[in-house]
């Protein structure tokens, strides 16, 4: 049996593990599709900034490579910025928030303070988005019709808490409910005179 030198032996040996080690190297240095989208758009802004400060020194820069066949922009030019994105994502409502500000003070039925009334509720409603409860329409028409008391209103209350009570509270929770309440209240309690004091007003200017 013919004897192999050692170092003819060892290079023998060591052949077949350089493929493997180039193989690894090359799978090492593979990027995913969202790494090399970020790489790209980092190379293209800095060759930008480049450009950008050789145009203002010596007054013109290398022209890009995509310029030179006419192409279009590189796609990932056209990415949204991350930092933009940030503005339209939504803030998660916090938990267990607790209600705040002020109720409007009691309506009696006075046509004058018909709109301000309802103004302020709603206000007190917007403020409320989130709070356990605050969002069903029939608790927020049965909120206000606590606030409506009097000699006046108390008749058109009645009537109202009727209807309520051939809600389902479940089915029935729809945002038409308040939308009937609202209207109602506007016809029944807005100064209708409002507008007709207006037109006196610009016939007396007229003369």
């Amino acid at each position: 049996m013919p004897t192999i030198p050692p170092a003819t032996y060892l290079a023998q040996q060591e052949q077949p593990q350089l493929p493997m080690a180039t193989e690894t190297i090359v799978r090492t240095n593979r990027l995913n599709p969202k790494e090399a989208r970020v790489r790209a758009t980092l190379i293209n802004a800095f060759q930008r900034c480049l450009q950008c400060q050789g145009r203002g020194i010596g007054g013109g820069g290398p022209p890009d490579d995509d310029d030179l066949g006419g192409g279009g922009d590189d796609p990932s030019d056209n990415e949204p910025d991350e930092a933009g994105l940030q503005d339209h994502v939504p803030i998660p409502q916090a938990r267990d928030i607790k209600p705040m500000g002020s109720l409007p003070r009691i309506f009696d039925g006075d046509r004058a303070r018909a709109d301000a009334f309802l103004t302020e509720y709603l206000r007190y409603l917007m403020l409320n988005q989130g709070v356990l409860g605050f969002e069903s329409p029939i608790r927020q028409v049965m909120m206000a019709l606590t606030l409506i008391k009097g000699e006046k209103v108390n008749l058109w209350v009645k009537n109202m808490l009727d209807s309520l009570r051939r809600l389902h509270p479940v089915q029935h929770n729809i945002p038409a409910v308040w939308n009937h309440f609202e209207a109602a209240f506007r016809t029944k309690f807005t100064d209708s005179t409002r507008e007709l004091w207006a037109r006196n007003q610009l016939e007396r200017l007229k003369f």
